[in-house]
């Protein structure tokens, strides 16, 4: 399973958005006083585990609040916690955030047709 890269700098999110234009990345945004951050989690790591797992980058937004309005305003997506984005080509395919995040969705938009659905 591919470990997620700590988001921790405007570096690193030009890497990952260097990165999706190779192949796609998932963004998960995460809440440490959250209880549904942490379930999400659960099914974040869940799909990671698959064989065809993407590289995985995490903000956590209490630590890196600036970053993760950059992220937000940079995959023009409304900022929510718990998040996942889905980047290709540097934009957002996918987004879904609390009790969406479910490890069979994120593989559908992961491996199936890529959508437009930006939130």
């Amino acid at each position: 399973m591919p470990q997620p890269v700590e988001l921790t700098s405007r570096d690193a999110i030009d890497e990952m958005l260097a990165r999706s234009h190779e192949e796609p990345v998932l963004l998960y945004k995460h809440s440490i006083s959250c209880p549904i951050s942490g379930y999400a989690w659960y099914e974040v790591e869940d799909c990671l585990g698959c064989d065809e797992a993407p590289a995985c980058y995490r903000v956590t937004v209490q630590l890196q609040p600036d970053l993760s309005r950059d992220i937000a305003e940079t995959l023009e997506v409304i900022h929510h916690t718990p998040q996942v984005i889905i980047v290709r080509e540097g934009r957002a395919t996918y987004v879904a955030s609390h009790w969406h995040i479910k490890r069979q969705t994120l593989q559908r938009a992961l491996f199936d047709a890529p959508s437009d659905q930006p939130e």
